[in-house]
């Protein structure tokens, strides 16, 4: 048997292949990751958590007794090298493709994908989306053989808005602050959309250039003009790390409402003034009690990193793919539909509950926890003396948003 598949991720793929079963070979997973460029640290994120659940994979048995060994491939973090790097997989026999990271990457492979699949009905490629969460990927874009292990804007703000003011966090004036691309426009949009559920009035919002702005103290000035009490924030990589670090620098007194303050550094960048803000993630040692503390110490001896940010995902995702594989017989493992028909229905367990996927339109469902940064955290991080003290997880059931009918799946037969 001759099985290639590809895994990508916002900027990363992977390619599986396997040669004989009879001698045992691995299966080979080649991740395009953005290891250069502006979001390089996405890379390194997704890089870690890979070699963490790898680990995890081949230790619990793989994927019908099949160790998974681990190759990554630069991206640089663009559209055209995730297009690139999605063709040359294809072209090399992938049939597995997961995708996570920054949106834009994802929509442009997710296009061709889309494009491969309508052309060759017979041998379709099967996508797995870790870490974009522009919602059209798994609405008005979605597709039968692509799937998110990701939230998305309305999950985030959701959990955000609702721990907050179920906990009188939230104030009554919240202002807006994303990059201006299909991403941040949706949370822009959902940060708009639930000011009459939770009672707030939006007295300001930008929407500025992806990964090119060197200084945010303008758009911090208009933050203070404003009078804002909580900035909510899509902002990832570099452009949240700046953005903190002009927080800092001009002594801003509002709390962030963020999707990504975990990531490595943004938290020493903020210093003093990140203490009071607020982030809806996926991970939260603390709140997993000790079965949290014990993934935290699992994950930091075997990649050195904490697992912080959409990381996680990558762990999530690849558990999901183990269990659904695993579920079919062996001679499957090499035919995209029987994998996609089966995740539809796979189940992993995750620190804060079960996760699943959504069959209508293959978007995962997962509990979230918010937490707010404090020195009274259990696990500080970046070296300082804050952390990530928990103040509400939500369940898979809470954090779900209702179908907006604009998914129309043609699924195969």
């Amino acid at each position: 048997m001759n099985w290639t598949s590809a895994l990508y991720g916002a900027g990363f793929a992977i390619a599986i292949s396997v040669a004989t079963p009879a001698f045992s070979a691995d299966i080979t997973l080649n991740a395009i990751l953005p290891m250069t460029g502006p979001t390089a640290g996405t890379g390194e994120l997704f890089k870690n958590a890979l070699d963490y659940v790898f680990d995890e994979v081949n230790t619990t048995g793989g994927f019908h007794g099949n160790n998974i060994s681990l190759r990554v491939l630069d991206d640089t973090g663009t559209a055209q090298g995730g297009t690139d790097r999605v063709r040359q997989a294809i072209s090399s026999g992938a049939r597995i493709i997961l995708q996570g990271g920054g949106s834009a990457v994802a929509a442009a492979i997710a296009a061709d994908v889309k494009r491969w699949n309508e052309r060759n009905a017979d041998n379709p490629v099967l996508l797995i989306m870790l870490g974009a969460e522009a919602a059209d990927l798994t609405r008005k874009d979605c597709q039968f053989y692509a799937f998110r292990t990701s939230t998305n804007a309305d999950m985030r703000v959701k959990a955000l808005m609702k721990a907050l003011y179920d906990n009188h966090k939230l104030g009554t004036k919240v202002f807006a602050i994303d990059q201006d691309y299909s991403w941040g426009r949706e949370m822009d949009a959902a940060v708009k959309a639930n000011a009459a559920t939770y009672h707030y009035e939006v007295v300001g919002s930008v929407l500025h250039e992806v990964s090119k702005i060197q200084d945010f103290s303008p758009y911090v000035e208009r933050i203070r003009e404003s009078g804002a009490e909580t900035v909510v924030t899509g902002n990832w990589a570099r452009d949240l790390l700046l953005l903190m670090q002009s927080v800092a620098s001009a002594n801003l007194k509002a709390k962030f409402a963020t999707a990504f303050l975990d990531e490595k550094g943004n938290i020493a960048s903020a210093g003093r003034a990140a203490l009071g803000s607020y982030i809806a993630n996926v991970f939260n040692a603390e709140a997993g009690g000790p079965e949290g503390e014990a993934y935290l110490k699992k994950f930091h001896d075997k990649t050195g990193a904490d697992p912080v940010s959409a990381g996680n995902n990558a762990v999530i995702a690849l558990r999901l793919l183990k269990n659904a594989i695993n579920s079919i017989p062996e001679s499957d493992m090499n035919n995209p539909t029987a994998i996609a028909l089966a995740l539809e229905k796979a189940k992993a367990p995750w620190v804060h509950g079960e996760v699943s996927i959504r069959p209508e339109d293959h978007q995962l469902r997962l509990p979230l926890v918010v937490s707010e940064v404090s020195t009274d955290a259990k696990f500080k991080v970046d070296g300082t003396d804050m952390g990530l003290k928990p103040v509400a997880v939500l369940s898979a059931d809470e954090t779900e948003v209702p179908l907006d009918g604009s998914c129309h799946m043609k699924r195969p037969g």
